[in-house]
């Protein structure tokens, strides 16, 4: 019987959980990929919101864990 309350895969809940929000994207590390390696702001913040693993987001939270100080200072 519980399997029956879980949300199924096509369904809109799981959406939600695997997508970011806009206010969870840090756009000054998106920037800074964007000027560092040429990958278009779109592409990435498409990529991070649909969590779709590549070399952009890679970066991305690579970046995240540095200090932001560090960043600023890169750019």
């Amino acid at each position: 019987m519980s399997q029956t309350s879980k949300p199924t895969g096509s369904g809109t809940g799981q959406s939600r959980r695997k997508s970011l929000s806009q206010n969870e994207i840090d756009m000054l590390i998106v920037c800074k990929i964007e000027n560092e390696f040429g990958y278009p702001e779109r592409f990435i913040y498409d990529c991070l919101r649909k969590r779709i693993k590549n070399d952009a987001t890679t970066c991305y939270y690579l970046f995240k864990k540095e200090d932001k100080d560090e960043i600023v200072n890169l750019l």
